[in-house]
């Protein structure tokens, strides 16, 4: 499952559950037909400094392997989206109580940065993502762009 961070995108028939609890965060589940196919997505906002491990927690249950950041961090001089990922090699970070961040490849592409990531739940076990950046201030990634991008990811 992919995963689309830029604006607000909530509605609650396709709100995005976070936990056993009841909880929610403010992200909605696409679905998009294509031919006899459905690709199930994720859209939300970027994360606050507040909401980080929450991000990371959906990432997880939702057992999403791509994110593809439709914003930058800043944007003029206003804050868009918390920095929500490693920038270290081989760094590892915890990014709630249970979840290892660890930053283990980056390649800087025309107009978007690639980041392969393993995400580890430390009481059970891990798996492989990719965060897919838009890095260049005038650069408004359109999804054309975003699928081609795709294809560096999967090899």
């Amino acid at each position: 499952m992919a995963l689309f961070c830029g604006g607000k995108f909530t509605d609650d028939a396709t709100r995005v559950p976070l936990g056993d609890e009841g909880g929610y965060i403010n992200a909605s589940f696409i679905k998009i037909p294509v031919g006899k196919e459905e690709f199930v997505y994720i859209v939300c906002q970027g994360p606050l400094p507040t909401t980080v491990g929450d991000f990371w927690q959906m990432i997880w249950e939702q057992k999403s392997t791509v994110i593809a950041m439709m914003t930058q961090e800043v944007e003029g001089e206003k804050i868009k989206c918390q920095r929500y990922w490693p920038n270290i090699l081989g760094k590892t970070t915890m990014v709630s109580n249970r979840l290892r961040l660890a930053l283990v490849r980056m390649q800087q592409l025309k107009g978007f940065v690639v980041r392969a990531m393993t995400l580890e739940d430390i009481q059970v076990s891990e798996w492989n993502l990719s965060l897919l950046e838009g890095v260049s201030p005038s650069c408004n990634p359109s999804l054309d762009s975003f699928r081609d991008c795709t294809n560096v990811i999967s090899r």
